[in-house]
This record gives structure tokens, sequence and C-alpha cells, in this order.
């Protein structure tokens, strides 16, 4: 799936969460920050009234106990649905969500002939002789202890149950007895960082099982941050070693902590820019293309060669995402996100087009005539209109080329005067 379509499939939920959660927050803090219509002394008075404190105080009981109750019932029957076979984990996790699917007015007159004071269990403590008049269940804090539970349990059930579908105990018993009987010199898990709050709760319980010393984070060139490497980190404890940046060996980086920040920031990972191009850039054919450049003898083998230099060190995407400013953290009035998959293939369409230049045409562009051109088009399977797009963007890189040895001279003349250079 596009990234354009994950969002625009975001859009519905952002809008109601807005309208809903956000304006509502906003029409009370505005008004106490820069109005000054509800100051904060307001929410001090708030905490020194005895009813409000102990309306607050209630609500924070009741939240404790309710989360307290669908913790003890609710991991228990997913880590068993987590364990049932496939058909059944179906069947036990449709019949979990169940009660999220029913009518609010139904479950609520559900409750009342369950709890009230003619219902199920006054009759029957009644009947077993442990009470003789009806208690009092309903508007209380039970039964808001109660509906709270019924409400939320599913909600923990489907939760847990998906991460723990991603354990497997037979799997964790036989990694335990290698280790046992083997002599390991590291043990180092490998993470997928796309999976989120699941990628830290496997790391959690790969290190409780079996031990690790170190995680590798892969796919973190994808839309995730990299906020999994800082939660594993802190709840292990264990330090991350290396980040998958890609699908090649190449791709496997060490992981720099204040590196990755910059990144998330949005200002760039220049060092590692730099040590990919001192690994991947041919230095003779750097300086071979650079010589080129400064006669104004660019040509198309020279343009091949660029576009393969810029595939060893990762593609566009890559090299722009170590760039200040262009990276993870863009904000509004930065270059917009660039669609790799699209990028790629116009890449692979050049390069089919310059590969069906013969080598004199190659060299020498200005020899590019319409019959040429027709038959670079047939050659490289695309329409003729791509072949006289690429001449002409070509043409316009060698007039700039041309100029720019004029500029630095007229630089050095201005406000690079002085300078040792």
């Amino acid at each position: 799936m596009k990234k354009s379509s994950a969002w625009c499939m975001l859009v519905p939920g952002l809008v109601i969460l807005f309208l809903f959660l956000m304006i509502p927050l906003l029409r009370v803090l505005v008004p106490s920050v820069f109005t000054g219509d509800y100051p904060f002394s307001a929410y001090v008075d708030f905490f020194k009234d005895e009813y409000y404190r102990k309306i607050f105080l209630r609500t924070v009981k009741i939240a404790v106990i309710t989360t307290f109750v669908c913790m003890v019932g609710g991991i228990p029957t997913a880590y068993f649905i987590s364990r049932c076979d496939k058909k059944w984990r179906g069947l036990l996790l449709s019949a979990s969500i169940f009660p999220m699917m029913t009518n609010s007015v139904i479950r609520s007159f559900a409750w009342i002939n369950i709890l009230g004071s003619n219902g199920i269990i006054n009759k029957a403590m009644i009947a077993m002789g442990l009470i003789e008049k009806p208690m009092k269940l309903l508007y209380t804090d039970f039964s808001i202890i109660i509906g709270s539970v019924y409400l939320f349990l599913p909600l923990m059930i489907v939760t847990v149950a998906g991460v723990m579908e991603n354990i497997d105990d037979d799997m964790m018993a036989e990694l335990q007895e290698i280790k046992e009987n083997v002599t390991v010199h590291q043990t180092v898990l490998v993470v997928d960082a796309m999976t989120g709050q699941d990628a830290v709760n496997v790391a959690k319980m790969f290190d409780e099982k079996v031990g690790i010393d170190g995680v590798i984070l892969t796919k973190l060139d994808g839309d995730t941050r990299g906020g999994a490497a800082l939660s594993i980190r802190a709840v292990t404890g264990k330090p991350i070693l290396y980040v998958g940046m890609g699908e090649k060996l190449s791709d496997l980086e060490q992981f720099y902590p204040d590196r990755m920040a910059s990144r998330i920031l949005g200002m760039g990972d220049v060092l590692t820019l730099i040590e990919k191009a001192q690994a991947d850039i041919d230095e003779e054919q750097a300086k071979r293309i650079e010589q080129k450049m400064r006669k104004n003898e660019f040509d198309f083998e020279m343009y091949l060669e660029s576009m393969s230099q810029m595939k060893k060190m990762g593609g566009l995407s890559s090299i722009l995402g170590m760039m200040p400013g262009l990276g993870m953290g863009m904000g509004k009035g930065k270059m917009p996100e660039i669609d790799q998959e699209a990028a790629e293939k116009s890449m692979a369409r050049t390069e089919a087009i310059i590969y069906s230049m013969t080598p004199e045409e190659r060299r020498n562009p200005s020899l590019m005539n319409p019959s040429r051109k027709n038959r670079i088009a047939k050659g490289a399977g695309v329409d003729i209109a791509e072949v006289n797009r690429l001449v002409k963007q070509f043409e316009q890189m060698k007039k700039m080329m041309k100029q720019m040895p004029g500029m630095m001279k007229k630089g050095k003349r201005g406000m690079f005067k002085g300078l040792p250079f």
C-alpha cells in the first residue's frame, strides 16, 4: 500500500479525534494560557475544594481497580487464546469482542436486570439465605467498576493475545536448551522496528526467557521513527548494536544514538552520509568525473556512472534522508517525501534509454537526431517523448555546468574575497 493511501485511511479517524478531543481540550486550555478567563488559580481552587477532591480521588480509585481487574482477568485469558489452534483462536477472539458489538442500551438494561433490587444476583443471594433484603448494587462504585471492566476487558484480551501469538513457548524452550548445551559467545535478537510496541514486548520476553546481549533493529528505512529503539533499550537495558536501513547486507549500519536522534528530528545524518560515500564511491572515478565537469565534457557515460554511484549509496531517497532538513522529521515548508518506488522506476527507464544508445552517441550527445531518438526509444521500450525529455534535461544540465566556473570566479572576487581559495 502506498503511503498516500495509508494517510487517506487515517483521515476519518483524525477528523473525529480533532472534533471531539482536540477542540474541547483547546477550548479549556487556550483561555487558561492566553486570555486569562480560566486562570491557573481556578485549578488550584479545584483541588482545595473537598467536594471536587473527593470526586477526583474516587475517579482515580475506580480507574486503578478497573485496570487491575482487567489485567488479572485479561492476561491469562489472552495467553490461553494465543495457545489455542488457529480455528479456535478466531472463535474465542470473536467471542471476546462480542460485548463491544452489543448496543449500549441493551447492555444497560441487561446490567439493571442483573444488579437491580429484583435482579438475578439479589434473588440468588436471598434464596441461599445469605441476605434478608436486597442489597443496593446499582448506582454504586461497584456497578461502575463492573461496567468499566465489561467495556475494557475485551480490549485487554485482544491486545495482549496479539502480542502473545508472536511468542512460541516450544521455540523458547528449544533456544534455552541450545544455549545451555552450546558455547554461546553472544546472543543477539533481531526485531522488526515496524511492529512498534510488539517489538518491545518480544525483546522483553526473549531477554527474560533466553537472555540477550544486544538487539538489531530492521526496517528503519520505512515509516517508523525509531521509537522502538528507545523503548527496547529502556525495557531490556541491552544496547542496540546495528540497524537495517535497506534490504542489502551493506545497508546494515552500526547504531549511533546521536545520529538516529538527528534523523528523527530532521537534522540529517551527515556523518553516516560521509562514511557511506567513502565506502561506496570509487575515488579515481569521482576525480575523473570532476575533471570532465570542470572542462564541460559531461556526457551520458558519466551520467550512467553517477547513477551507479548513487545506487551504491542506497538511492536518492536514502541520500536525501541523511541530508539536514530533508530527513524523517520533515515539517511544513520542507521538501516533500519522495516516492522511492516511482523514483527507482524512473531511474531504471533512464538507464534503459542510455544503454540503448551507441557508445558514440553516449560520448557525443550532439549526434542525436529524430531517427536516432526513435531507434533509442524502441530499444528501451519507452515513448519517444521520454527520450526527448532526457536529452533536454541533459542539455540544460550542461548549460548549468558551463556557467559554474564563471560563478565560482565571481564568488571569489565578491563574497569569497579574502578567503584562502
